[in-house]
């Protein structure tokens, strides 16, 4: 049997990681790159937004407590509005004591307008304690021993006097530096029930605390906090110089800085806004975010360094870029390990069939995988047990053996089906046990022995010798022996009832020619019945000699 050449390919392992790899990196890449992006963008959208969080919660809480002062002034107010009772003495009392119970205050002030309380002001002018006018004008301040200090001037041009009037709402006027403290004022108007403008009243504030909280505010690592009111003054600040001495709108055009102006406008307006300028101090590129302080119209900023914010997305960038890398050697390697899991029972099919393919049936799979490799193997091996057994059927046909059966696999089984019908065949010619070297050997026996008599005897007959007798000794076959051995066994039945007629025949013509013998007186009718019986006689031989070539060619065709 020639060799089968040799093809010259890859192996499959090889193509699939030639096949995959390519696409796994550059899938794990795009992925890796739409993630980085997305996170990045996500990471700075949080810092963002967390500092405008931020920013909006510390504006709330100083928001809180700027209403926790005006709440202040406005019980000083309702206390003017509803004690008309008490007498300007007992009034002056009233306010002392509200400032003692709230240590937090620096002053506490109720005044009226003209005549607005008691309509006494002219009685009241000029005396200690009264102002010019004899109007009422409650004025305590604390010292910084926290002794309780009574001054009754009033100044109607001022502004903790001009706000409530003006407004007749509740407000804080504008910061102001008294004795190098910044300090600010809570004011609230008192009013008549038909909401006519009666006098107002204030408590003053410290904002040196504040000063200290919004420095203590941590905004990434090197980013701060600062207030500015509603005017742009600023009034809590990094830098103490600029404190209640300068406004955003002079530190923009003293450092160039016209974003300065927007954040200004911003405060004034009440709108949060967040925007991407230069630190006034340092220089560097930062991200400013307000929020508003609506009482009082104040304004609350932080500042957060721009590299500071993109720091932890640069982080996470690098991180994710890392992952990426670390995904691609990862998924290659798992892809290599899953290549050679695959390649390696295939390549033990490609050789079994190969050796198949030489006519070596003696081949063996060690794959035990449940998926559709296993399956390729389960179906491989049931093929070679097919081709097993059918070499084994065919051997044994081989040795005359046609009683094992073939059963095909299936309908669409082509090599099992011919396989079956040749057996089936060959057993139904043959018998289960091959009956042709029998079938030869009783053919030569009758030919040579059985035959050969009858031939013999015919022609000593002829010669007029009857003393030659004939018998069949040849033993038929068996009856299981398939068609051919039915076939022989009539044809040695026929030669057989032709070399007993011969024999027959051969006895009653010797009885006939000893009755000729014995009775001279029946010698013409023993003619006549010697003719009559030689004419009998050529017809048997006739007969015999057509048996005789009936059972050659039959034999004759079964050999063949």
């Amino acid at each position: 049997m020639p060799r089968l050449p040799k093809p010259h390919v890859h192996s499959v392992r090889a193509k699939l990681l030639l096949a995959v790899i390519p696409i796994v990196v550059v899938a794990i890449g795009a992925l890796t790159f739409i993630a980085v992006e997305r996170a990045t963008d996500a990471q700075t959208d949080a810092v963002y937004r967390e500092g405008a969080e931020l920013t909006a919660h510390h504006a709330n809480a100083f928001e809180a407590e700027a209403r926790e002062r005006i709440a202040l002034a406005r019980s000083i107010a309702t206390l003017g509005e509803h004690v008309r009772s008490a007498t300007r003495a007992e009034l002056k009392e009233l306010v002392r004591g509200f400032l003692a119970r709230n240590p937090r205050l620096l002053a506490a002030y109720l005044a009226f307008d003209t005549n607005a309380y008691d309509g006494r002001d002219a009685e009241f002018a000029g005396r200690p304690g009264a102002g010019p006018e004899g109007r009422i004008a409650l004025y305590w301040t604390r010292t910084g021993s926290g002794e309780l200090v009574f001054d009754p001037e009033l100044d109607p041009n001022a502004e903790y006097w001009t706000v409530p009037k003006t407004t007749r709402e509740d407000g804080v006027i504008e910061p102001f530096l008294y004795e190098g403290e910044m300090m600010t004022s809570y004011v609230s108007p008192v009013l008549s029930p038909a909401g006519e403008f009666r006098g107002m009243s204030s408590v003053d504030m410290s904002l040196a605390d504040l000063d200290a909280r919004v420095s203590r505010i941590s905004i990434l690592d090197t980013g701060y906090a600062f207030v500015v009111s509603r005017e742009g003054l600023i009034v809590t600040f990094p830098d103490e110089r600029l404190i209640g001495t300068e406004t955003l709108a002079r530190l923009a055009r003293r450092t160039g800085n016209a974003d300065l102006l927007r954040v200004a406008a911003a405060v004034r307006a009440g709108r949060s806004i967040r925007l991407e300028t230069t630190d006034p101090r340092t220089g560097k590129e930062v991200v400013v975010f307000t929020a508003p302080v609506p009482t009082g119209g104040w304004g609350f900023v932080t500042v957060a360094p721009k590299d500071e914010i993109l720091a932890e997305a640069s982080a996470l960038r690098t991180t994710l870029i890392s992952i990426g890398i670390v995904a691609v050697v990862v998924v290659g390697l798992v892809i290599w390990w899953l290549a050679t899991r695959l390649a390696k029972p295939i390549a033990q099919v490609a050789a079994a069939t190969e050796r198949i393919a030489r006519g070596d049936l003696d081949v063996a799979l060690d794959v035990r995988s449940r998926d559709e490799i296993g399956r390729m193997a389960q179906a491989f091996r049931a093929m070679v047990d097919e081709l097993r057994e059918l070499a084994g059927i065919a051997d044994a046909m081989a040795a005359g053996d046609f009683s094992r059966r073939v059963r095909p696999r299936s309908d669409r089984d082509v090599l099992g089906h011919a396989f079956a019908r040749m057996s089936d065949e060959l057993r139904d010619a043959l018998g289960e046990r091959s009956c042709l070297e029998d079938l030869t050997e009783r053919m030569d026996t009758l030919e040579q022995r059985d035959l050969a008599q009858l031939e013999a005897g015919l022609r000593a007959m002829a010669d007029g010798d009857l003393t030659r007798s004939a018998t069949v000794s040849t033993e038929p076959l068996t009856a299981t022996d398939g068609r051919l051995a039915r076939i022989f066994n009539g044809m040695l039945e026929r030669a057989t009832s032709s070399v007993e007629s011969y024999d027959a025949m051969r006895v009653r013509l010797g009885a006939m020619l000893n009755e000729i013998r014995a009775t001279s007186e029946q010698v013409a009718s023993a003619s006549q019945q010697m003719a009559a019986t030689s004419e009998e006689a050529g017809r048997a031989v006739g007969e015999i000699a057509n048996a005789i070539a009936d059972v050659a060619q039959g034999a004759e065709r079964q050999v063949q």
